[in-house]
């Protein structure tokens, strides 16, 4: 009798289900419907501490004035818009009275987000009444300060990069705040859990004003 050859089979091995692939959430705080007013006109005063939850992250909106001198107006102004960026009605932080800032302005989460974008808005001058200036960054727990990547909208000229991706001035008068010729955008891949907006009075008098569109982030 002829015996045929065995047939060697590789061994199957049984592994564990791959994990399922993180998929990450996109969130947006629309300051419009989480802040709503009237259409125009009628700004809403925004806190210190405020909070709003979208999407399961909290983010809370804090600030601190370093000139007691000066008078800050903190507000979903009725006025101030950016339809360009989705945003009807968009936040308006003004440096009033004698006092040079600046104004340190904190959005926090409860949690580490990635992909933060957001534009800073109306960074312009008048002559040598005043000269907005603002430093952005980014911050995870106590770390050292995050830089991301800044975009200037608008024409050459209008802001100047004091520190590339960090830190704009103002040149030029923007009268409309609704034009958005000199807004600044921003963008962090993170993680990161806190945003921090310094507004600078870089000159003299009083009544300079900067805004923030629409925040978007993802977890």
């Amino acid at each position: 009798m002829v015996v045929a050859p065995a047939i060697w089979v590789a061994p199957q091995i049984i592994s564990a289900p791959a994990a399922a692939a993180q998929t990450c959430v996109d969130s947006t705080l629309s300051w419009d419907l989480e802040f709503p007013g009237s259409p125009l006109g009628s700004p809403v005063p925004l806190t210190n501490g405020v909070s709003r939850t979208v999407g399961g992250t909290t983010m809370t909106y804090t600030w601190v004035d370093t000139s007691p001198t000066s008078v800050q107006f903190h507000e979903v102004n009725g006025t101030f818009q950016r339809l360009a960026l989705g945003a009807p009605r968009v936040p308006q932080f003004q440096l009033n009275g004698s006092g040079p800032g600046p104004v340190v302005h904190r959005f926090t989460f409860d949690q580490p987000v990635l992909n933060v974008a957001f534009d800073v808005l109306d960074v312009d001058q008048n002559g040598s009444s005043w000269r907005d200036e603002i430093d952005v960054f980014g911050e995870l727990g106590a770390t050292t300060p995050i830089i991301g990547v800044g975009t200037l909208r608008g024409n050459a000229g209008e802001v100047s990069a004091i520190v590339p991706n960090r830190t704009y001035r103002g040149n030029v008068l923007i009268p409309n705040p609704n034009d958005d010729r000199s807004d600044v955008g921003f963008f962090f891949a993170g993680p990161v859990d806190r945003i921090v907006l310094r507004h600078v009075r870089a000159g003299g008098g009083n009544s300079q004003g900067v805004g923030i569109s629409n925040i978007s982030w993802c977890v």
